[in-house]
């Protein structure tokens, strides 16, 4: 009843945030066994609904039977009925588990002490590592210790699930601790590392970065286009509920990042406008100012410089507000995030047919952020029995696996590698021009104002007379100073924009290069650890571009 207690509160929260759960655990005997069998349990109507469950197993099932579950606490073997009694609700639980039990330490001997206990401790890690929350059961005394000191400084960890709780709390998870010599064993004040307040609820399942972006993606109906729709029935939408509903999540987090990225840019580029028409009326009030007090001043000239003395400052004050705006509004962030998390279902999309999955391609310590997709990705696709490529033509002295992951590649070279190679070719040489077209105006206008003002630091100089040149030209170098100033300051503001943009046109290039290289390869490549590595350079090449992307937009300050 603890078990189910505790499991009902997470349900409950996950109902609060739109949520969906997935359970993860060993079948070891005790609460491991205990967990399984409540989470894959309707009865009662508590749970409400049986959730699905993956095992994890220190080791070969065969081996984990006859050393796990035909043992006792004491390490007595158990009698023949309580041995079969074990064996037939470990059966159960595993024929319903999401896929087949993934063996944690496969290498290791579990007939060495030692070694057994290390694939233990290896499982109950690798358990916490694929979890958001863990449920811990211990006894009294563990418990009160874990409760009291949850980072011990000790070096050497304790045993067993107390060492599992620890590495939990330490990596900053909320761990639920189920005291089992309590009166009431489950209760919601002893939680570790319990989540914050956000809203008007405690937000246990709540990314900052995937759950906003994915919540406003899907609830906008302004992206509903017809571009939208044909791109999800490009990727294969009708193959199978799951893809068809991660195809229209695709295109919708796609037409997300393109409507903020259409509204940002225009907004940045303003900004960089308001500057540079600033900085140029700075250094024409220069020039008019430069002029000597014995010439008379025209009376448009006066009116113009006081006009540029009340517009300047009206024009460094609206870019202020204009960028105080994109950062309040983060239209940036909404534009960047979207486009990261476009990308990674795009990615999923790519690879959902081939029968070997690259596992590295999409690493949850390489975009932590955003491990909940991550996990939530792989589940799909593991839920997913009408997924892989099947039943392939087959080669001479090919076998049917080979096969299967030969189509399923051809399939991903042509709708991915190839796909992408055409977009970033496109893009380059479009963004090439502009970048070559700004580069070039801006250096022909800085040198111009450069050449002005020296001329006429020169021309000042030599009006002051023949014997006092020298005396005054200095202060003529300064007027000439003061004319310049502004317009390289306006050349420096709008290179770093510049300049940013050239390194996006280089990489564009390399990107297409590099796709169409690894495209020859995977199609000349047999052999299947090698098509994973090549798929999975290339979908970390894509990905890693929108998180270049990420750091670029996120780092210009105009």
């Amino acid at each position: 009843m603890a078990v189910r207690g505790a499991l009902d509160f997470l349900l409950t929260e996950a109902d609060r945030q739109d949520a969906r759960l997935t359970a993860v655990s060993s079948l070891a005997r005790g609460g491991d066994v205990l967990f399984a069998e409540e989470v894959l349990s309707p009865s009662g109507g508590q749970p409400k609904r049986p959730l699905p469950w993956r095992c994890l197993l220190p080791f070969a099932w065969n081996a984990f039977m006859a050393r796990d579950l035909a043992v006792g606490p004491s390490g007595v073997e158990l009698g023949v009925a309580e041995r079969e009694a074990r064996r037939v609700r470990a059966e159960g639980c595993r024929s319903r588990s999401l896929s087949v039990p993934v063996v944690t330490s496969p290498h290791l001997d579990p007939d060495v002490e030692a070694q057994r206990n290390e694939a233990y401790l290896a499982c109950g890690y690798r358990t916490v590592d694929e979890s958001d929350v863990m449920i811990v059961l211990l006894r009294g005394e563990e418990s009160a210790r874990l409760l009291k000191e949850p980072h011990p400084d000790g070096s050497v960890p304790d045993p067993g699930t107390v060492a599992v709780a620890t590495y939990a709390v330490a990596t900053g998870r909320p761990v639920i601790v189920l005291d089992a010599d309590a009166p009431d064993v489950w209760s919601p004040g002893r939680i570790i590392n319990a989540p914050g307040p956000g809203g008007e609820t405690v937000q246990w399942f709540f990314d900052p970065v995937v759950t906003p972006a994915i919540r406003r993606a899907v609830d906008d109906t302004t992206f509903s286009s017809e571009g939208m729709r044909e791109w999800a029935t490009k990727v294969g939408a009708s193959r199978s509920t799951a893809l068809g509903a991660l195809a229209n999540l695709g295109a919708r987090l796609s037409a997300r990042a393109n409507h903020h990225q259409r509204h940002t840019l225009v907004r940045l580029s303003g900004v960089l406008l308001l500057h540079l028409a600033a900085s140029s009326m700075a250094a024409v009030g220069a020039t008019v100012l430069a002029v000597d007090s014995h010439r008379i001043v025209p009376a448009t000239w006066l009116a113009a410089l006081a006009a540029f003395a009340l517009v300047k400052p009206a024009l460094v004050f609206s870019a202020f507000v204009m960028e105080s705006r994109l950062h309040r509004r983060k239209a940036r962030e909404a534009w960047l995030h979207a486009r990261v998390l476009a990308e990674m279902v795009r990615g999923a999309i790519a690879t959902w047919p081939l029968p070997i999955q690259p596992a590295g391609a999409l690493g949850e310590d390489d975009f932590p952020r955003m491990r909940r997709l991550v996990r939530t990705l792989h589940l799909l696709r593991e839920q997913d029995v009408d997924a892989p490529a099947r039943a392939s033509p087959r080669q001479p002295g090919e076998s049917q696996l080979d096969a299967d992951m030969r189509q399923a590649c051809e399939r991903y070279v042509d709708d991915r590698l190839r796909d992408q190679a055409t977009y970033y070719e496109s893009t380059r040489l479009a963004a090439h021009l502009r970048e070559r077209r700004w580069r070039g105006g801006f250096q022909v206008a800085t040198w111009t104002a450069i050449s002005l003002g020296l001329l006429l630091a020169l021309d000042r100089a030599m009006l002051a007379g023949g014997g006092h040149l020298l005396a005054r030209l200095p202060e003529r170098v300064l007027e000439a100073a003061i004319i310049i100033a502004p317009f390289v300051a306006a050349y420096c503001l709008g290179m770093m924009a510049v300049l940013d943009t050239r390194r996006r046109c280089r990489r564009y290039h390399e990107l297409e290069v590099e796709m169409r290289r690894l495209a020859v390869m995977l199609r000349q490549t047999a052999a299947n650890p090698s098509r994973m590595r090549l798929i999975t350079h290339a979908e970390r090449l894509l990905l890693e571009e929108q998180h270049e992307w990420f750091s670029v937009a996120r780092n210009v300050s105009v």
